[in-house]
């Protein structure tokens, strides 16, 4: 899960925008590591964790632990803009991430963690640093017609990542949005959960795009930008 709790979030309302760490401290990460590279030979992992970089006190005792042992690791993660920004992009690099996803989701500031945050100029120093980025963005949020959805798209092609992934807006059940879409009638009634990946079609009813021709352009997006 993850503190901050933002309206679309299936995993951290699921834990009532709560964290759980299952491990809490840098050395319980260290000795996983230690156990792999052991038992498979490996010095490289990837942390599957919405927001690792949350508990920052953590991240530094795991690097603390690894100078201690002179043993580096290479590490993939989640992070957001503020947890990146608070522990500092030097810092990443001495802990040996290779690469981090972050979600910028779009050029408004629509959500706390990129607040204040030059996102494009922080994407740009990890990267000049080493770090493989993919960034992502959220398409056919309440915002977007036909002009601001083609600028959200531009902007986020225009932050340069290595990567890039286009997401559709999706009420999962269980979330604010999917609460506030059910009440309001937005939901596209009988819609198949197979479908919810956010791809293809919208499950809800958007003001200014149907929901098949949603597919269309997020397709044309990923051909942008690649």
């Amino acid at each position: 899960g993850c503190t901050n709790g933002f309206f679309f979030c299936s995993t951290s309302n699921n834990f009532n925008n709560t964290y759980i760490p299952y491990l809490p401290t840098g050395e319980s990460v260290f000795a996983v590591c230690k156990g792999g590279q052991e038992k498979l030979g490996v010095e490289g992992f990837a942390i599957l964790d919405e927001n690792f970089l949350k508990m920052p006190e953590r991240a530094r005792d795991l690097l603390v632990k690894m100078e201690q042992q002179s043993q580096p690791y290479s590490f993939a993660m989640f992070s957001s803009a503020e947890a990146i920004a608070e522990v500092g992009v030097d810092f990443l690099v001495r802990l040996g991430v290779c690469l981090i996803w972050v979600g910028v989701e779009s050029k408004k500031t629509l959500f706390s963690k990129v607040k204040d945050i030059d996102v494009r100029s922080l994407l740009a120093e990890l990267q000049a640093k080493g770090i493989t980025v993919i960034s992502s963005s959220i398409l056919f949020a309440e915002h977007h017609d036909t002009v601001t959805l083609e600028e959200d798209i531009d902007w986020a092609i225009g932050l340069g990542t290595d990567f890039h992934q286009f997401m559709q807006l999706i009420p999962f059940p269980g979330t604010p949005l999917y609460s506030k879409y059910v009440a309001e009638g937005k939901m596209i009634p009988d819609f198949p959960y197979t479908k919810l990946h956010g791809q293809d079609e919208l499950a809800f009813y958007h003001p200014h795009f149907t929901s098949k021709e949603a597919g269309k352009i997020t397709r044309r997006a990923f051909r942008q930008k690649y």
